[in-house]
């Protein structure tokens, strides 16, 4: 987050597998805008530090310590619910020796029937766990697996509306086939959702929409969501598409349920949507 879109050079970490790699990447991808960066003496381009830079002196230097990674869980856990409603790992997608490890550590355990357990994984990878016999003492554990998806993508787990994935960019239909408006059309029509529900993709799909003129006429929603937020500023500085969000708080969310039509004025002039 705090590196943007430049190049990050991580120094401190002794060693690093390729799940954890991958894991890293995953996460700088997804919370700032991060497509590369260089670990020294871990990726293969950086073996020293001076390598890492090309023999340039960094732009700024970041000490990340305990107190910055408790501030990062902090600023992500967005809820203050405590009862967990679900677990879902492999995204980005499980390996085979992520497998091996889960596979170990469920050996006579089976997690609450009220706790729903996805793990997402490529059908290549898929298959070696069902060939050995894991499938089973995975499905007896109460894991589902899911492939060639991610579970906060596609319909399913339920909540609020994901744009990747859930709606059509060509014409503004929620696809999502769990979704309570499934057929119904996003265009020019005030959305009111509790919030999104990733990927981080869904900026770029929602920018997309307003472009194509099938975008809806404003968003309202229940609590902040940069994703949102991030594709109608996008469509707003790129192709000149306003579609204002807003988010209501409290009593303001709850009434807004009732509402059938919105009703704004521009210049003297009503629109409805």
């Amino acid at each position: 987050m705090r590196t943007g879109s430049a190049i990050p050079v991580i120094d401190g970490v002794p060693a690093a597998t390729e799940d954890q790699l991958k894991a890293f990447g995953a996460a700088a991808a997804s919370s700032g805008a991060v497509a590369m960066f260089h670990m020294v003496g871990v990726t293969p381009e950086a073996a020293t530090l001076g390598d890492a830079f090309g023999g340039r002196a960094p732009e700024r230097t970041i000490e990340v310590g305990p107190d910055t990674l408790r501030q990062a869980f902090r600023e992500l856990t967005s809820t203050t619910e405590t009862t967990l409603g679900a677990v879902s790992i492999g995204t980005p997608h499980f390996s085979y020796d992520e497998f091996t490890r889960l596979r170990a550590l469920l050996v006579g355990r089976r997690s609450s029937p009220a706790v729903e357990f996805f793990v997402s994984t490529g059908r290549d990878i898929a298959g070696a766990p069902r060939r050995r016999g894991w499938g089973r003492e995975l499905r007896a554990s109460g894991v589902q697996v899911v492939t060639d998806t991610c579970t906060y993508i596609t319909p399913i787990l339920s909540g609020p509306l994901s744009f990747w994935g859930g709606v059509h960019e060509a014409t503004g239909d929620i696809t999502d086939t769990h979704h309570p408006q499934h057929g119904a059309s996003v265009s020019g029509r005030v959305l009111l959702l509790p919030g999104g529900r990733g990927s981080s993709s869904s900026s770029s799909v929602l920018a997309e929409v307003i472009r194509g003129g099938v975008g809806p006429a404003a968003i309202l929603l229940g609590e902040r969501d940069p994703i949102i937020a991030l594709g109608a500023m996008v469509a707003e500085a790129l192709y000149g598409r306003c579609v204002p969000v807003l988010v209501l708080r409290g009593d303001d969310y709850a009434r807004a349920r009732s509402w059938r039509r919105t009703h704004r004025t521009n210049g003297g002039r009503g629109r409805t949507a």
